[in-house]
Formats: structure tokens, C-alpha cells, sequence
């Protein structure tokens, strides 16, 4: 068996489950769009982790209408290395959105970190997501 900890809360699972779990977190600081971040975790592919955040990108597409990929390059998030993907896409509530999303490696789990905002917003909420991405530690288990 395997402890996972979820905040203040743990609990043990067979040492074969995957952990998909979801975090997000949100901004009550906007009549547009909350801004959020949501940490999500999924199976590693393996290989380039820039190619595994762009096979992302599909159903990214298929899920966003007006989706638009702004930029995409290496990163560092906290002290690991990572990939970003930075979109521009349409909300259900048809408020045009931009996200950055990194992707990094933890064991054989990919991680995926998206810190989101209204469009309108970016310039200025930006500098705070920066700061936040590079507050990421990796602990080990």
C-alpha cells in the first residue's frame, strides 16, 4: 500500500492505483474570469516532454472553441524542468481567456500546472502567475 497526503488529509491506496488527482484553486478578485491555477497529475507518456505537452494540444482544441496557441517553449517551474504551453481560448461563458500551462515530469507522472485568467487580464495578473510557477518545489515522496 501507498500513503498519499492531500493537504491535511491521508490516506492509503494499493501501490498500483494512479494518482489522477485535480487541485485548483481560484481568485474571487475579477467580474470577468476568477483567475485560478489547477494542478493536475497523469500518466507519463515518456520521451521529449515538450512533445507530450503538444499532444496535449488536440484535445485542447476539441474542448475550447476559438482555441489558439500563443507560444511554446522550455521552461523552469520552481527548480524543475518544464514545458510550456500558453493558450488563448473561449470560455463556456464566452469570455476569451488566456492560459500558461506547464508540464513537468514527477516519477512516472506528468504534471500539468495551468494558471488562468480573462484575456483582458494577462498583462497584469502575468508578473503574480510568474511568481507563483516559480514558488513549485518538487518533494520527493
Amino acid at each position: 500500500m501507498q500513503r498519499k497526503r492531500y493537504g491535511d488529509v491521508s490516506f492509503e491506496v494499493p501501490d498500483d492505483w494512479v494518482d489522477f488527482s485535480v487541485v485548483t484553486l481560484a481568485g474571487g478578485d475579477s467580474k470577468k474570469f476568477a483567475p485560478s491555477i489547477t494542478v493536475t497529475r497523469q500518466e507519463s507518456m515518456g520521451g521529449d516532454l515538450g512533445a507530450e505537452a503538444k499532444r496535449q494540444l488536440k484535445d485542447i482544441k476539441r474542448q475550447f472553441k476559438g482555441h489558439k496557441l500563443i507560444a511554446d517553449s522550455a521552461q523552469t517551474l520552481g527548480k524543475v524542468q518544464a514545458y510550456l504551453l500558453e493558450h488563448q481560448m473561449m470560455s463556456p461563458e464566452r469570455i476569451r481567456v488566456r492560459q500558461l500551462q506547464y508540464f513537468f515530469r514527477s516519477g512516472e507522472d506528468l504534471v500539468v500546472v495551468s494558471l488562468a485568467c480573462a484575456e483582458s487580464e494577462m498583462q497584469t495578473r502575468r508578473p503574480r502567475f510568474e511568481e507563483i510557477a516559480a514558488s513549485f518545489v518538487l518533494h520527493s515522496s
